[in-house]
């Protein structure tokens, strides 16, 4: 999978309005947007997952933007000092 181009479709930031029902809800750890988009002439669902706290006090960056094609995926991963790094852990295994 080229890292480049999956990078152009990280780092969406959440639209979500400020009064929200979703951001209060304390039972709610994450949020997730699914979306498939071509990337590299390859179809590929991305997922990006924020944490409904981080939203909820105006932190509207993913923690973590999946990449899963048909036979591989990719997970770019944000940290707390803002800089970003590839991890190839599949949804099940990703942890804060």
């Amino acid at each position: 999978m080229n890292k480049a181009e999956c990078r152009k479709y990280a780092g969406e930031p959440l639209r979500i309005r400020a009064n929200s029902g979703l951001l209060c809800a304390d039972q709610i750890e994450w949020l997730t947007i699914a979306r498939v988009r071509v990337i590299d002439h390859r179809r590929t669902l991305v997922l990006q997952v924020y944490s409904r706290a981080g939203a909820a006090q105006g932190d509207l960056l993913p923690k973590w933007t999946v990449f899963q094609q048909k036979d591989d995926y990719l997970t770019l991963e944000r940290r707390e000092d803002g800089t970003a790094s590839w991890r190839t852990a599949c949804f099940e295994r990703l942890s804060p």
